[in-house]
Order: structure tokens, then sequence, then C-alpha cells
């Protein structure tokens, strides 16, 4: 069935269902610095890095339990994904899920729900290592010791149809993280995605909730994780050629857009190439001295195999490479 859209409060309704209380969140840079956990921000998989992570509406694969849990519903086979990164400051840093559909213990109710099962089922995980540093006291003089800062995020989501139109997801994440002393903490994300078309085209609109509660602890420091919301688009004006844009809503800075296009060049029967690029704002050159913000990607893709490169600099920082390796069977 196809929808036209002729406006949005579908939109609206669903931010004010994620959004009880807007005042939780800093609209500003006064509260920049102020989350624990800021690994959970770093992103995902290849593709998304090359599309400026414009994903609340783009994603619906089985990375769709880290940018949008609601994204899971469009998974139709078993998915697997390894992503190894090289950050800046030569951080290493990796993702990994697997997804998998759920059989139905009931016959759906076809006249109300899209005969997919019961949606999809996810499980996956960030690590972030940060290699060894040496250790410092609070006049910045060097104690002789070391630290080995990581970062773990292990997540277990579901997304499913709830209407031929309607996607519904959610993500439960466990957080351990360590530098001297360790804290852990548990929260969520959650997300909706409407599909229908805007004249003739396929366009979603989406939503997301990221990292709605949680603070780490560090022996007497406590800081809330870095909640954020994406308001997200993505419209296919030809079968070959995406355009995805979030609007991004942290608790601890300004809001930010991501943009991002995607074109797909057919081979064969199951066989294509992507080509990507993207632009996020969540960092500006004026703070990083050099180029940032960009991204570039490519991506080859088999029936059952795929592999993803994803490209962003960070100024002084240096440059990211993220590659996936995805198999679907």
């Amino acid at each position: 069935m196809r929808t036209k859209l002729t406006s949005i409060p579908a939109l609206m309704i669903m931010l004010g269902a994620l959004l009880p209380g807007t005042e939780a969140f800093g609209f500003g840079k006064d509260d920049a610095g102020t989350s624990g956990g800021e690994f959970l921000k770093l992103g995902a998989d290849a593709r998304g890095a090359g599309l400026g992570s414009a994903m609340a509406a783009a994603s619906d694969d089985a990375s769709a339990v880290y940018w949008n849990p609601a994204g899971l519903s469009q998974v139709t086979q078993h998915q697997l994904n390894f992503t190894g990164a090289q950050l800046y400051q030569s951080m290493a840093y990796g993702f990994m899920v697997y997804a998998r559909p759920i059989k139905a213990l009931v016959a759906p109710r076809r006249r109300f729900l899209r005969p997919s099962g019961m949606g999809t089922l996810a499980l996956g995980a960030l690590y972030l290592d940060a290699g060894t540093m040496q250790e410092m006291d609070n006049t910045g003089h060097p104690t002789g010791g070391k630290v080995t800062p990581r970062d773990l995020a292990v997540m277990a989501g579901w997304g499913a149809s709830i209407t031929n139109l309607l996607d519904i997801g959610l993500t439960l994440k466990y957080i351990d993280s360590h530098i001297q002393a360790t804290a852990r903490t548990g929260t969520a994300d959650v997300g909706m995605r409407l599909r229908m078309h805007l004249a003739d085209w396929p366009y979603v609109i989406a939503v997301s909730g990221h990292n709605l509660f949680g603070r780490l602890k560090f022996r007497s420091q406590e800081d809330p994780l870095p909640m954020s919301v994406r308001l997200g688009q993505s419209l296919k004006p030809l079968p070959y050629w995406t355009l995805t844009g979030d609007f991004v809503v942290p608790r601890d800075n300004a809001p930010y857009p991501n943009l991002g296009t995607e074109f797909t060049v057919p081979i064969q029967d199951h066989t294509a190439i992507f080509l990507r690029g993207g632009w996020s704002g969540r960092t500006n050159s004026a703070d990083l001295d050099g180029v940032t913000g960009i991204a570039f990607g490519m991506g080859f893709r088999l029936k059952v195999f795929g592999i993803d490169y994803g490209w962003a600099p960070y100024g002084v920082l240096g440059n990211t490479h993220r590659f996936s390796v995805t198999f679907q069977f």
C-alpha cells in the first residue's frame, strides 16, 4: 500500500512520545564535556561513516541496533556484521552485531500486521581501546604509572513492523568503562520509522532516542551518559539514488545536522557497487584546526557477502578509517 505525504504531523507526535520533557536537553555548548561514555557517540559500521552518520531513517540492516532499532524490522534474513576502525590518535574501535528474524508463534492478522513474524532480534557490541597512556597527577606531572582506558557496550535490540507503514524498536545496553577505576551502568535506545511515499518516491521519516538514562560513576565523579534524539529522513528520488539527513539534538552540546547520499551501481543480479558521501555538523574546522565534517565511502555487495569502507578526517587529530564485512544467510 502506498501513502502519499501531505504533511508531517506524525513526526511531531513521535517526537512528543519520546520527549515528555525537553528541558532534559542542553540545546547549547554550555553542557559540553559533561557526559560520560563518550565512545557511544562514535558511530558503528562503515556504511554509516560514509554517509556522515545520517542513519536514523536510512539504517535498515543489522547495524540499526546502534542507529535506530526500528530499522531492524527490515531485516528478513540472518545477518552478521564485523566492523574494525582506526580512529584518531591510533585508537582501535570495533563493532559487531548479529541479527535474525523471529518466527511468529501464531499467524499474524494480515489486515493490521505485516506477515513478518515477531520482528527481528539483534545482539551486538562496541569496543574502544585507547592504548596505554602515561598517568598524570592533577598538576599535569607524570606519576610514573600507566593507564589503559577501554570501553565496552553490549547491546540487545528488537525491531518490528507494527503496520504496513510503522516500525518500532528498542535496544538495551550494558556499559562497562575503565580508565584507572571501572564504572558500569545500563541504558536504552528507542526508535520509530514511518514508511510512505513523497509523490512516487519512497520516503522514510524516523525518530530515535539514545542513551535515555544511566550514569557512570568513577569513585566520587558521576556523569550522565550522552543522551540524544535523532530526527531523520530518507528519500529515494531514483531506484539507485538515496538521500538521507538527520537532525541530532544532544544533551551535552548544540544541535547539529548530518547529511548523506548513496549511489547504487548494479552489476548483475544480487551484485552491486555503492558510492557514498556525507557531512556531519558535529565537528567543525575551527575547533579541530583542519578539514573535518566530510565523509566518503564505498561498498561491494554479493548475494550473501558484502564489504564496506568509510573515511572521515578530524583535522589535526587525523583521519579515521572503517572497514565492515557483512554476511547474510
